[in-house]
């Protein structure tokens, strides 16, 4: 299984004295520890509530966090990050679980969570779904997908395979590089087209497509990625909620989603 390096950095840029103690800090904690009984308390997050306002950020969503001693925030601007129970240091981006043999997001946003996130979206911004009337769907997919990726590409030259495996293919668009990026207003034009699927698949392909506008739901996709710890694509959260990544061959992702439905 081929898996795709995150490409895309988010994380703040702090002084780098600032950033040496942060990395020190947090590989001291990681060294210990994964267990962390406290529950945010009232005074807890008022502590937080201030310490942010220096990033001039507010806190949207708290909760513990895998590693001992932090607590993970979702932001009003949707940003993930993580602070110390003292509230004197924060570092954002993803936390990276290599536990398995591949990686995935750690997150104590579950997976439930997570689902509703996407299905609040999708049902004001619906995505660019791919399937087939000759097979029907067993599985149903997330993919957050940006035609600018070399595996994106390569995961789309198998979509006929995915559906006749019985996998419906869900594209929420994800710029990697952000709202602003060529790939970003390429997308919103394939969305916007008279047929969504060709125009998008065209772009897969490196072909190009007509300029067209509309409601599009890009900048809502990528926010949505970007709160439920897609910093990667293709990103690919599976029916139980499960958020994983990387190029993966029809026959690779149907054992993965059959294991997925089994371990239900």
């Amino acid at each position: 299984m081929q898996n795709t390096i995150p490409e895309d950095n988010h994380a703040l840029l702090l002084p780098i004295s600032l950033k040496i103690k942060a990395i020190v800090v947090i590989f001291l904690i990681l060294m210990g520890s994964q267990s962390f009984a406290e529950i945010a308390s009232e005074s807890q997050r008022q502590l937080f509530d201030e310490a942010l306002a220096k990033l001039d950020v507010e806190i949207e969503e708290i909760a513990q966090s895998p590693i001992e001693g932090f607590f993970e925030v979702l932001t009003n601007n949707q940003e993930k990050l993580f602070i110390s129970a003292d509230g004197e240091w924060v570092f954002f981006d993803t936390l990276i679980d290599l536990r398995g043999d591949s990686y995935s997001v750690a997150t104590v946003f579950d997976d439930a969570w997570r689902l509703e996130k996407i299905q609040y979206v999708r049902n004001i911004h619906p995505p660019i779904t791919y399937t087939t009337q000759a097979v029907q769907p067993k599985y149903s997919v997330v993919v957050f997908t940006d035609n600018s990726c070399g595996y994106c590409r390569m995961f789309h030259k198998e979509i006929d395979a995915f559906n006749e495996r019985g996998i419906e293919v869900q594209y929420f668009l994800y710029p990697r590089g952000g709202t602003t990026v060529e790939a970003a207003s390429q997308m919103a034009s394939a969305y916007c087209s008279a047929d969504p699927q060709m125009a998008l698949s065209r772009l897969k392909n490196q072909q190009t497509i007509a300029t067209a506008q509309c409601d599009d739901p890009v900048e809502e996709h990528y926010k949505l990625g970007r709160s439920i710890g897609v910093n990667a694509t293709p990103g690919i959260v599976l029916p139980s909620g499960k958020l994983i990544f990387g190029f993966h061959e029809p026959d690779q992702l149907l054992s993965v989603l059959e294991e997925d439905l089994a371990a239900g």
